[in-house]
């Protein structure tokens, strides 16, 4: 029986292929994906097209510029301190419309 010279060419490259192929290590590397919801996160500049009364300084809340600083500051922190190797962070807040 002949084996065709190509058919045999085939036959060792995917020999010496799958060889390589599972004879190596797998290496994973690892994402770190950050995820912080931005609820309640105002400015305390009265905007006509929102209703953001209750997160003004003599709104109910009292926010002011002191809670808003506040607030970007205590994001900052957590956003620093999650890791040195982040990938990916992703800021949300679903807002419902009236």
């Amino acid at each position: 029986m002949r084996i065709k010279f190509g058919t045999a060419i085939l036959f060792f490259g995917i020999l010496i292929t799958s060889h390589y192929s599972f004879g190596q290590e797998k290496k994973y590397k690892i994402a770190l994906i950050g995820f912080y919801n931005l609820e309640n996160f105002f400015d305390t500049i009265q905007d006509r097209n929102k209703n953001d009364h209750d997160f003004l300084p003599d709104g109910p809340y009292h926010y002011t510029s002191e809670v808003y600083h506040d607030k970007v500051h205590h994001l900052a922190t957590v956003i620093s301190e999650i890791g040195t190797d982040l990938t990916l962070t992703a800021l949300c807040h679903g807002l419902r419309r009236s």
